[in-house]
């Protein structure tokens, strides 16, 4: 048996030690404080933090870990792909959740695509299209709805009508 020593006197368990510093409260107070160490709080403001444009090809570089993975990131300097272009490629190849912008991980999927993979071509062939304007680095990922959300930009009104219709019957049993 384990014996603990507390103010002098032997004890065979903490149990039997019912002292102020441990009651019933105290417990209370140290698991309250416990859950409120391990709520994370969200960020509630409206701008999106992190960098704000594409690193260079050297800060990318130091993101790949192997050989094959800085080769590939030479063949989309060769492709004459910009920082902002790989960076916008990074980003839909992978997008880590809860962020705003492509980290290491994203450019190591995109280097395992590689510059002459068809998803990269028809990508950069969709950025140097006439009239694309290359949207902001860091931005914050658009809410995508459910088929069934009544909020669903792509509902037809006649559409909402109906569900509409379709509500208040259900209501009304």
């Amino acid at each position: 048996m384990r014996r603990t020593r507390l103010a002098g006197k032997r004890f065979r368990h903490r149990e039997e030690h019912a002292g102020p510093a441990d009651g019933p409260d105290r417990r209370a107070l140290r698991f309250h404080l416990y859950q409120l160490q391990r709520t994370r709080v969200k960020n509630t403001t409206s701008t999106p933090t992190g960098p704000s444009q594409a690193p260079d090809f050297k800060q990318v570089r130091d993101y790949l870990r192997s050989l094959q993975q800085r080769e590939a990131l030479g063949g989309f300097v060769k492709a004459a792909w910009s920082p902002a272009e790989l960076g916008e490629f990074a980003r839909q190849v992978f997008l880590a959740p809860g962020k705003t912008y492509p980290t290491a991980a994203s450019y190591k999927y995109a280097m395992e695509k590689g510059a002459g993979h068809p998803f990269a071509l028809e990508t950069l062939a969709s950025f140097r299209k006439r009239g694309f304007t290359m949207p902001d680095f860091n931005r914050p990922v658009p809410k995508k709805f459910a088929w069934d959300d009544p909020d669903n930009p792509e509902h037809a009104p006649e559409l909402r009508a109906d569900i509409e219709v379709m509500a208040r019957l259900w209501r009304m049993y």
